[in-house]
């Protein structure tokens, strides 16, 4: 049974992210509009508008208040959290349906291009900055929280993992997609889709320490984690809250 159910969205949801702090945590929505929720107290606490077709993606700043969307409607939009103010966006049609992805320091917000490269942006202005094309063609890349570490997730399903300094190929994990750090932890959550499965593994030795087999009702692979809490949707609109017990095992 899960935790808590955060109810509001009209539609499916497209991405979920914990705030740096574990407070708050981010939605994109086919609706049209982005949410943060207030975690303790299960309820929205700002709403963004503005977007004339599907948020497929979003990212929030892990220092200051700021949040990033991209849109079907060919928009990227950085808002500012506390005003729930548009403060720039940009009309870029080739790479508003991918991922975005802040460093964990906040200098850098990483988006790809129309080729399929990962650029280095600015948070602020969106001006872009230099390519990374060794990413490639991948819908899902995680950084490990010293920023030393990329994780690129493959179609097989498998996850590439790459030294960011200087994106020298480290190992690939074989049949997992996507995967989060559990803060403050050596540990890594990942999912294996075609097996229904989270799998915990030690990053020191990368041996697997866990798994869990997920509920039939779990719509999609995506997912997000902070603190022991995990936010998993669950059919279109509603996310269940699923808890990373301290044998990191999932509990439902």
């Amino acid at each position: 049974e899960a935790l808590a159910t955060l109810e509001g969205h009209e539609a499916w949801i497209s991405w979920l992210e914990f705030s740096a702090d574990g407070k708050t945590m981010a939605s994109a929505s086919a609706d049209q509009t982005a949410r943060i929720w207030d975690i303790e107290n299960l309820t929205t606490q700002a709403i963004f508008k503005g977007h004339r077709d599907e948020i497929y993606t979003l990212s929030l700043d892990p220092k200051v208040p700021r949040l990033v969307t991209g849109s079907k409607d060919g928009v990227i939009s950085v808002w500012n959290t506390q005003a729930e103010e548009r403060e720039k966006q940009h009309l870029s049609r080739e790479i508003a349906f991918e991922r975005f992805y802040f460093s964990p320091n906040g200098k850098h917000l990483f988006i790809p291009d129309e080729m399929k490269n990962i650029v280095e942006h600015n948070p602020r202005t969106l001006e872009p900055g230099k390519v990374v094309p060794e990413f490639g063609k991948s819908s899902s890349r995680v950084f490990s929280p010293d920023s030393k570490l990329v994780f690129v997730a493959k179609p097989e399903p498998a996850t590439d993992i790459y030294r960011l300094e200087t994106m020298a190929f480290e190992r690939t994990l074989e049949g997992v997609y996507p995967v989060q750090y559990i803060p403050d932890s050596n540990f890594l959550l990942t999912i294996r889709p075609q097996a229904r499965e989270a799998v915990i593994w030690d990053v020191h030795d990368w041996k697997i320490i866990g798994t869990y087999t997920l509920p039939d009702s779990i719509r999609n692979n995506f997912f997000s984690i902070y603190n022991q809490l995990a936010a998993i949707e669950v059919e279109a609109g509603r996310v269940s809250i699923l808890r990373v017990s301290l044998d990191h095992e999932l509990i439902p």
